[in-house]
């Protein structure tokens, strides 16, 4: 038997990153005086009541978020009230300085993934990520991996898969990553395939859901931390069991305190059904954009008129989304979105070429969400929308 068949019964445990091992205590402005303090990043705080706040980001920790708003008065926000940080895209990191080489893509079991560079030392596979120098991911944590596409490759049922530069797939049980992938097949026979001839491979290695807060970057990583902190002069430090790393904030995306918090509409299946009165002969899913997002909450394609619905986790929980009429179905879209719950109309909105854009911000009393989309004086014609960050918020909590 394999050692990761082994393995395989029992998951080993491991740190999640190599990280640069920097003693918070050791980190001061007198430290990073010969560098420039980073500019402040212009940022969006959502919170779990629905309010946002805009302004710059003063200070923040597990305990406290200081925002320096317009005219410079300064707002402190408990880490517990915010549902996500979002940063102003206009601050974000420029991806043409990210090397060429970081084109691959790595995922991890506990649903964090990175853009690497894979590189061979001697005999060993090192995962270099463009922010956090190294990823280290054992055998039995690593979900997938694809050198050139941003998501993962499809899966085999009862065993792992790789697929060569040349279309060719292997089917059987990856035993060690390195130079070469080590491939016990069906027969019980091990082979070794050069990784340099891998396009991509998938483990069927069991998930499970990170905790702690997360940290969305603009170079497309999802990683989890025991914690983060931002101070002005320095930026924004974060750390796991095995350190710290500290980075500009125009490297992120978004921050998230509790992932709990926030769950991409995407994340759900709708029930999809047609309109009373309005026959249609097909009632198309959503179509989810494909790739990596911001809170893990990619766009949504809906095509009227049709009505869809989900089922909530829980009573209460807000709904944000942008709703945009696109600029090419603008010139016949003319279109009434409704939102409603279980206990009747929540939002009721025309959207049509001289009005295209929709923002969402809503309390959904039950535990059913519907959306439907109605044709209006154009008829059925162009009648689709984007929703772009469709997530659902959990209840706030009682002081």
């Amino acid at each position: 038997m394999s050692t990761r068949t082994e393995h395989l019964k029992v998951l080993a445990t491991g740190s999640l990153f190599c990280l640069m091992s920097i003693p918070l205590s050791s980190v001061d402005a007198d430290q990073s005086s010969s560098d420039p303090p980073p500019t402040h990043s212009q940022v969006r705080i959502v919170r779990t009541d629905l309010t946002e706040h805009t302004g710059k980001l003063f200070y923040l920790d597990s305990e406290r978020v200081v925002l320096e708003l317009p005219g410079g008065d300064r707002s402190s926000i408990r880490p517990d009230q915010i549902a996500f940080i979002e940063v102003d895209p206009q601050d974000l990191f420029d991806h043409s300085d990210i090397p060429d080489t970081y084109s691959s893509r790595l995922w991890l079991t506990d649903g964090t993934y990175y853009r690497i560079d894979p590189r061979i030392t001697g005999d060993q596979l090192i995962w270099k990520n463009w922010s956090l120098e190294q990823v280290d991911a054992p055998l039995d944590r690593i979900l997938a991996f694809n050198r050139r596409m941003n998501d993962p490759p499809i899966s085999s049922e009862n065993e792992d898969l790789v697929i060569l530069e040349n279309g060719d797939r292997i089917v059987g049980l990856i035993d060690r990553l390195g130079s070469d992938l080590h491939i016990e097949r069906q027969d019980g026979t091990m082979i070794q395939v050069p990784f340099d001839r891998v396009a991509s491979f998938v483990l069927l290695n069991e998930t499970t859901a990170a905790s702690g807060p997360r940290i969305w970057s603009n170079g497309s990583d999802k990683f989890t931390v025991d914690r983060f902190q931002y101070e002005q002069g320095i930026g924004l430090i974060f750390s796991d069991q095995s350190g710290q790393q500290i980075s500009s904030l125009h490297t992120v995306d978004a921050l998230v305190f509790d992932p709990d918090s926030v769950l991409p509409l995407a994340a759900l299946d709708p029930t999809v059904s047609g309109l009373d009165g309005q026959l249609r002969y097909h009632y198309p899913r959503p179509h989810v954009a494909p790739g990596t997002w911001p809170l893990d909450a990619p766009s949504l394609t809906v095509s009227g008129p049709i009505r869809l619905q989900w089922n909530l986790p829980q009573p209460g929980m807000g709904f944000l989304a942008t709703a945009i009429l696109p600029s090419s179905l603008r010139r016949h879209g003319s279109l009434e979105l409704i939102v409603s719950d279980e206990s009747g109309v929540l939002l009721s909105q025309a959207i049509d070429g001289e009005d295209p854009t929709l923002e969402i911000r809503l309390r959904i009393p039950g535990r059913r969400l519907v959306l439907e989309l109605h044709e209006q004086a154009n008829g059925p014609l162009q009648d689709s929308i984007r929703l772009e960050q469709a997530v659902l918020l959990a209840p706030p909590e009682s002081d």
